[in-house]
């Protein structure tokens, strides 16, 4: 049976963010959009407290100071934690750009799992032209919300290997790939998309050109696109189906998008993923609207 909840400790801090986000940031976020220039020092000062009781420090300056706090001071945030704090300050769409060899089962499974509970529609773009999104990039692909290739890009060959990339007896080997075959086709039943083809993927290792993973019947894509632009002229108005069957339209008109770079911890963890050639890939970029302040985060799972 597949566990799609999350530990007691994120899920408390889901709770507190989206509390502070539906309470705090809902009723206000309008004004300050229209009022950039303010600054809304009652939310910093609460999230000053709250951080703090929580045993980080603040991540903004007090009130007439200008310098930064070190990033030696400032709270370490898991992936995991990360992601549930961005989305649920969110008030959109999070998207996704895949481009990996693969990675680890069990991380698999939990950033599918993130992605299947998530507040906001998740879109998987497997990009820019010439990138893949192999094995455990596919998996991931076909969790989501929405999943967009590039054109000249590819996704499959799903098959289980060892993570030590040693061989591995037959029972074993056969055992591996008929429980992940099964975990690709429930998720592939559960979005709509092409069961058959994502078992081949596992079993006979087949892998798709974007052309390929559009035009099967049913596809295993929602559609194609040259970048995030045309991605996001796409889905504006388009409705989605949640995993747990609720509809939702997308609004993704009057969007900003920030970037925001790893954390010198986090590059040093994906340099050792990447070496051990066990690591899954992907910027997380979340989509905003007029309504709600989002960022892009580097996300790395391995």
């Amino acid at each position: 049976m597949i566990d799609f909840e999350i530990p007691e400790p994120l899920s408390q801090a889901r709770y507190l963010t989206e509390t502070v986000a539906e309470n705090m940031m809902r009723p206000v976020s309008r004004y300050f959009d229209d009022n950039e220039h303010e600054v809304p020092w009652d939310y910093i000062n609460f999230m000053h407290q709250a951080i703090s009781s929580m045993g980080g420090t603040s991540m903004a300056p007090e009130e007439g100071k200008k310098e930064e706090q070190p990033e030696k001071q400032r709270p370490s945030l898991g992936y995991q934690r990360l992601a549930i704090m961005v989305e649920m300050l969110s008030w959109g769409d999070v998207g996704i750009y895949l481009c990996t060899p693969g990675g680890l089962l069990d991380s698999t499974r939990a950033i599918v799992s993130r992605m299947i509970t998530s507040r906001a529609p998740v879109v998987v773009f497997v990009g820019p032209s010439g990138a893949r999104a192999a094995s455990a990039g596919f998996v991931i692909t076909l969790a989501a919300d929405v999943a967009v290739m590039a054109p000249g890009t590819h996704i499959g060959a799903a098959h289980p290997v060892s993570g030590s990339g040693q061989p591995v007896d037959e029972t074993t080997a056969k055992k591996a790939a008929s429980d992940t075959a099964a975990y690709v086709r429930s998720l592939a039943e559960a979005r709509g998309r092409n069961v058959a083809l994502a078992a081949d993927a596992v079993l006979e290792s087949r892998a798709f050109t974007d052309r390929e993973a559009l035009q099967a019947s049913p596809a295993l894509i929602d559609f194609a696109a040259p970048d995030v632009a045309d991605i996001l002229r796409q889905l504006d108005g388009r409705t989605v189906r949640r995993f747990d069957g609720r509809a939702v339209t997308l609004e993704t008109s009057n969007i900003e998008m920030v970037q925001v770079e790893m954390t010198r911890r986090q590059r040093f963890l994906s340099a050792i993923a990447h070496h051990a050639d066990a690591d899954v890939r992907s910027n997380l970029n979340l989509f905003t609207g007029p309504d709600g302040q989002h960022e892009h985060r580097s996300l790395r799972a391995a």
